[in-house]
């Protein structure tokens, strides 16, 4: 039977819930950091030449506030996955359950 967590004596979040929450948020980091560290940023940045880098960035703005928009939802979705992993290990331990959101964050 999972176990219900009162969140603002309004809000129930079962462990289950917490956990799909949780996974939810490790999927859209997934999805998210990658294509922003490994296709957009290196598209942009030229190495040897910081000439060529303003150049490339000055071109493709777009590009740019897309790859910091990922990268805000990546921070984001963070956030959340400590938050959730947090309320789903509450039950289990509250100091250890804490210990994992500081260092999820």
């Amino acid at each position: 039977m999972p176990t219900e967590t009162k969140i603002n004596s309004q809000i129930n979040i079962t462990t289950g819930r917490a956990a799909l929450i949780a996974g939810l948020g490790l999927l859209v980091m997934v999805l998210t950091a990658p294509v922003a560290q490994m296709y957009i940023l290196p598209s942009l940045i030229e190495p040897s030449s910081a000439e060529a880098t303003l150049q490339n960035l000055l071109a493709q703005k777009q590009l740019l506030v897309i790859a910091i928009f990922l990268f805000l939802i990546t921070f984001i979705a963070d956030i959340v996955v400590a938050w959730a992993l947090y309320i789903f290990f509450r039950p289990l331990s509250w100091s250890y359950s804490l210990l994992t959101a500081w260092l999820r964050i």
